[in-house]
């Protein structure tokens, strides 16, 4: 099976494992000790939603287009859409990251991350101390 996540980037299950990644990440840096996490099946580190593969399917409108623009959504949300508005400042949602590129945007001190993709490129691994 040759899957292409460009083609489902942003959709409802890919909002929902960002979503608790984000939150699990914010928890957990409220500790004092460090801890690592390390993502074995990371992909490509941003995704255009406006781009030809993410618009053949319109998967991303039922998924990030829901909440974008809204002000009425639960506070477990918020972390995750502070970051997604950062990185599209304009009116409209734009991009998406994929895991290497949240793994920036979730570093809090005394973390490490590692993600490894299964592609010819290598993986990424940061730390911060």
């Amino acid at each position: 099976m040759n899957y292409r996540h460009a083609f489902h980037a942003g959709n409802h299950a890919d909002v929902f494992k960002h979503l608790v990644l984000t939150r699990l990440i914010a928890l957990m840096s409220r500790k004092e000790q460090p801890f690592a996490y390390l993502d074995t099946h990371a992909g490509l580190g941003l995704y255009d939603l406006q781009g030809d593969q993410a618009t053949r399917t319109g998967e991303w409108l039922e998924g990030i287009g829901r909440l974008w623009g809204r002000d009425d959504l639960p506070e477990v949300t918020a972390d995750y859409l502070r970051i997604l508005r950062k990185m599209n400042p304009t009116a409209s949602c734009a991009t998406t990251r994929g895991r290497p590129s949240w793994h920036g945007a979730w570093r809090a001190s005394r973390t490490a991350c590692c993600s490894t993709r299964s592609t010819p490129k290598t993986g990424a691994c940061s730390r911060k101390t």
